[in-house]
C-alpha cells in the first residue's frame, strides 16, 4: 500500500472544508449526537467521575449534551499564555476567553484529577495522533502533566486519515471516537 503524506497545513484546510460541508448538509448535528451516544455508553466514560472536554467552535463535534449527565463533573479548558488548564463547568460559569472560545471562570482542577479527556481535532491518524490547530495547547498539557486520564480524540469518521506523520512533540491518545466506532489504540 502506498500512502501519500501531505503537509499538516494542507490537511488542516481539507479537514475544515469537510467539517464545513458536514455542517451545511446538516450531518454534523447527527454525527455529534451519535458520538455523544458512543461516549455515554463507553466504559471509560461510565467509570469516570471527572471528564474534561472542550467548548465546540468552527464546526467541531458538539459534546455539550454530555452536560446532562448529573453524576459527573465536567471541565472545560482555559488558555493562559501558552498554557492550558481545565476548570469546572457550572451553569453560567463560562465567559469568552482567548481565541473567542467560551472558558470557565472557576478555579482550575489539578490535572491528575481528570479521569477522561476528550480532545478535539481537525484530523487523526490510526496510530492515535491528532492534527489540531497547530498551537500545541493539548500536546503541551498532556506532556507537562502526569495524567491518569484516558485520552480520546473526538472526530467525524470523514477526518480519519493516515496522510500525515506525527511530529516528535505530538502526544498519542488512547482512543479515537467517531460516529461509526470507538478505536482503542
Amino acid at each position: 500500500m502506498i500512502t501519500t503524506v501531505k503537509t499538516k497545513e494542507y490537511l488542516r484546510k481539507q479537514a475544515l472544508e469537510i467539517r464545513k460541508n458536514l455542517a451545511l448538509s446538516g450531518k454534523l448535528d447527527l454525527i455529534s449526537s451519535e458520538i455523544v451516544s458512543k461516549i455515554s455508553a463507553c466504559r471509560e466514560f461510565e467509570v469516570s467521575q471527572n471528564i474534561a472536554f472542550y467548548y465546540p467552535i468552527k464546526n467541531e463535534i458538539n459534546l455539550l449534551a454530555l452536560l446532562k449527565q448529573r453524576d459527573k463533573n465536567f471541565y472545560f479548558p482555559r488558555c493562559i499564555g501558552s498554557k492550558m488548564e481545565f476548570a469546572k463547568y457550572e451553569k453560567n460559569s463560562l465567559e469568552v476567553g482567548k481565541f473567542g472560545i467560551m472558558e470557565p471562570k472557576n478555579k482550575a482542577i489539578e490535572p491528575k484529577e481528570i479521569d477522561f479527556l476528550l480532545v478535539p481535532a481537525l484530523a487523526a491518524n490510526s496510530k492515535g495522533y491528532r492534527l489540531g490547530w497547530g498551537k500545541g495547547y493539548y500536546d503541551r498539557f498532556i506532556c507537562q502533566n502526569e495524567l491518569k486520564a484516558k485520552k480520546a480524540i473526538v472526530i467525524p469518521s470523514y477526518n480519519l486519515t493516515d496522510e500525515f506523520i506525527q511530529d516528535d512533540f505530538d502526544e498519542k491518545s488512547d482512543m479515537i471516537i467517531t460516529e461509526k466506532a470507538i478505536y482503542r489504540i
